[in-house]
């Protein structure tokens, strides 16, 4: 999955951080992957992992209901002010499943609604390519097995690839150093 940074609420980091923290990983891997996978805790697989910490706090609630209300507070609203939050997902049993998890993994942390939109390949690709999405959830493998590529596909906004239009001066001059 990957959040929209360019649309609200998703444009705060605060908002992104409280999402990934309140999920809870090793639920979804052992129920609905069957514990066929690891839970990510980092953008790069256990394989090609360069740290052993993990990145992701994985269902850390308290502190995704405390980055939650300080991100409400900041922009001055309340969650019955916040919209529906909507996860887009790849016309799949397993995407519908973790969509299904996730969907209430969030309304339980947060008390607030989360929509699911079920879209073929072709709609989702092109909404997200518009950013005419919040949440967005799709398969993806790496060609390469090496972890500058696959941190790369980070390195612009616009390039194609990275559907969330996250985009940092300091994290393209580390994929350079």
């Amino acid at each position: 999955l990957f959040l929209n940074v360019e649309s609200f609420p998703f444009n705060d980091v605060k908002f992104r951080k409280a999402f990934s923290y309140a999920v809870n990983r090793e639920a979804i891997t052992k129920y609905i992957l069957e514990g066929k996978e690891s839970p990510a805790l980092g953008v790069l697989p256990y394989s090609l992992a360069t740290q052993e910490t993990p990145f992701f706090q994985d269902h850390n609630i308290q502190e995704a209901r405390k980055l939650f209300h300080e991100a409400l507070d900041e922009y001055g609203i309340t969650k019955e002010d916040l919209p529906p939050i909507t996860i887009n997902y790849l016309s799949n049993p397993v995407y519908l499943q973790i969509s299904e998890a996730l969907q209430e993994q969030w309304e339980q942390a947060f008390g607030i609604q989360v929509k699911l939109e079920q879209l073929d390949w072709k709609v989702l690709l092109s909404n997200f390519k518009a950013g005419n999405f919040q949440i967005g959830g799709i398969g993806w493998q790496s060609w390469l097995r090496d972890p500058i590529y696959i941190m790369s596909t980070f390195r612009h906004k616009n390039d194609g690839s990275n559907m969330s239009g996250w985009e940092n001066a300091r994290f393209q001059e580390l994929l350079v150093a």
